[in-house]
């Protein structure tokens, strides 16, 4: 409860305020989700406690905008139909799992906000479980492919990994006997 009250749909609650509606929201929602308030329940329904259901089924049941519309249709979720280890859900990248080092302790991590905006939030936590720093910081750093639910091809180099390869390239000059 106090990680889900520091994200977007739990920060009514922590200032004491009637939870969050989703009628309120800033992107596209569902029509007929706009009575929901967002609680525990909303995700996890109290008499079908089904992690698998809240891990997608639960998001899309209210978000209707187009990153949250491809994601059925993309290869994380193909992936994660398959075996969940190895795909990724809508919790899986916005809500994921950490574990505690010490005690191998598992929880998942509710405060929806760590993982969104600015985008490259995502990549240490999220994206690097699975893909190498270049192409998750290209990802992210392009709209269409945020929007297409990362199902097009990626063309394109992140200028920060040039940057990264020009200083690797003048160190190793500098560093060559003459």
């Amino acid at each position: 409860m106090e990680s889900f009250q520091q994200g977007h749909h739990g920060m009514r609650v922590a200032v004491g305020l009637p939870p969050l509606e989703v009628s309120m929201a800033k992107l596209p929602m569902h029509q007929d989700a706009s009575d929901k308030v967002l609680n525990c329940h909303s995700c996890h329904q109290a008499h079908d406690y089904n992690t698998r259901k809240a891990e997608a089924d639960a998001c899309l049941g209210c978000h209707n905008d187009k990153h949250s519309k491809q994601w059925r249709a993309s290869k994380h979720a193909e992936l994660w139909q398959q075996n969940p280890d190895h795909g990724a859900s809508c919790a899986t990248c916005h809500m994921p799992r950490l574990v505690d080092k010490a005690t191998g302790k598992i929880s998942v991590e509710h405060n929806n906000s760590a993982n969104l905006r600015p985008n490259d939030k995502m990549v240490k936590m999220v994206c690097m479980n699975c893909h190498g720093v270049e192409f998750a910081l290209t990802a992210l750093a392009d709209p269409d492919q945020i929007d297409s639910n990362f199902s097009k091809a990626i063309n394109a180099s992140h200028s920060s990994m040039d940057f990264v390869r020009a200083r690797q390239n003048e160190v190793s000059a500098s560093s060559r006997p003459d």
